[in-house]
């Protein structure tokens, strides 16, 4: 074995291209690093802007993959104390009666209007979702 110091280390010899030249005997991780390396070279622009959003216990701004991992160790998941949207109130209701007369005194609370504007909303969206749905069998 030739006793080489570390000033003189071999050099891999240059391939040159030939029409003799085999595209198959090159590997595939060759290949695609090298194509990989020219497509991010050719890119001139910068890459999209991040979209951001909101966690649905939190309310932190994530991106999607800070998201993927954000949700399983979230602090306000699973924790019925805080509720996640401070301007939302959960509730219970076992009696069928009882959620009818709440859903009455609710809209009973609201002015005509709101009613109106409401009626219309429903209104549209189930004729859209008829329309949508109206070749499904």
């Amino acid at each position: 074995m030739p006793n080489i110091s570390p000033k003189q280390t071999k050099k891999p010899e240059q391939v040159k291209w030939t029409s003799a030249f085999d595209i198959a005997s090159v590997p595939d991780d060759v290949l695609l690093s090298e194509s990989a390396r020219r497509v991010r070279s050719r890119n001139k622009r910068a890459p999209r802007p991040k979209v951001l959003r909101q966690c649905q216990y939190c309310l932190k701004l994530f991106g999607t993959r800070e998201m993927r991992a954000h949700i399983p160790r979230c602090p306000n998941r699973g924790n019925p104390l805080e509720p996640a949207r401070k301007d939302w109130t959960v509730q219970k209701v076992t009696d069928p009666d009882e959620q009818d007369m709440r859903t009455y005194r609710y809209w009973q609370k609201r002015t005509p209007g709101e009613r109106i504007v409401a009626t219309w909303e429903l209104s549209k969206e189930a004729y859209a979702f008829h329309e949508a749905n109206k070749n499904v069998i």
